[in-house]
């Protein structure tokens, strides 16, 4: 699970907000976790409501294409 994971799972704001692109430059952005049903950054940002945070991630070009162990989207999450 990288930093900026648990950023988005626990809404940590300022911590996001830092390590956004440095995830994204270390290549991490999309990374996903089996042990977490593969889900990545957007994924947790997305189930949280968190709008901005997602907003942020698809300007630094996540992939919204990947799919967790249930083969669901980060957009499919939402409200769930």
């Amino acid at each position: 699970m990288t930093a900026l994971m648990v950023a988005c799972r626990e809404k940590k704001e300022a911590a996001a907000a830092e390590l956004m692109k440095a995830t994204k430059n270390a290549g991490a952005l999309d990374v996903q976790r089996s042990a977490l049903n593969k889900r990545s950054a957007l994924h947790f940002a997305s189930t949280n409501g968190w709008e901005s945070a997602v907003g942020k991630l698809l300007s630094l070009c996540a992939d919204v294409a990947l799919k967790d162990k249930y083969d669901k989207g980060a957009f499919d999450q939402r409200d769930q």
